[in-house]
């Protein structure tokens, strides 16, 4: 944890190469890195992919709080980067019921719908609050994000009864 601050300093350095290594040493730091965040939070849109998806592995390991972490991720839902993507995926489902809202809000976005479905599926019968949101999903009119509406109902369980009926 000492070298926390040395690299935070590194995330801003010119090479690309030092700026993701500085990324991957900060996330088994864990929580006594959180100060990190924003400066990993800014490495997300690094021009260099591989700076971004440390950052997000970084973040994905010190496990910032809602207020930071869940909407930066709720976004990353959006990374054309497939890697960040699923890593960001992965990041939601860990997070649990705290990242239901931030997915419920995603579900309304064409373009984070069937990974917030995927996600919501993940996370199971925490995620029952999003049950009234995947009703409309699923009658839509995109097929594979209707059927991950529908997967993610049925993980939920019994709080989806209401969606018997649609």
């Amino acid at each position: 944890s000492e070298a926390v601050p040395a690299l935070i300093d590194l995330l801003d350095d010119d090479a690309p190469a030092i700026r993701a290594h500085a990324a991957r040493a900060l996330g088994p730091i864990g929580a006594p890195a959180r100060q990190a965040d924003p400066a990993l939070a800014k490495l997300i849109g690094d021009r260099t992919r591989l700076v971004g998806r440390q950052a997000v592995e970084a973040l994905r390991a010190i496990k910032p709080g809602a207020k930071v972490g869940l909407r930066l991720l709720a976004k990353l839902l959006k990374d054309a980067d497939p890697a960040v993507r699923g890593r960001a995926l992965d990041a939601l489902a860990e997070a649990g019921k705290p990242a239901v809202p931030f997915l419920i809000k995603a579900l309304g976005d064409d373009e984070t719908c069937h990974w917030a479905c995927l996600v919501l599926s993940q996370i199971g019968p925490d995620a029952a609050e999003a049950v009234p949101a995947l009703v409309e999903v699923f009658v839509c009119d995109r097929p594979e994000t209707c059927r991950e509406a529908i997967l993610a109902l049925a993980e939920i369980g019994a709080a989806a009864k209401g969606a018997v009926g649609p």
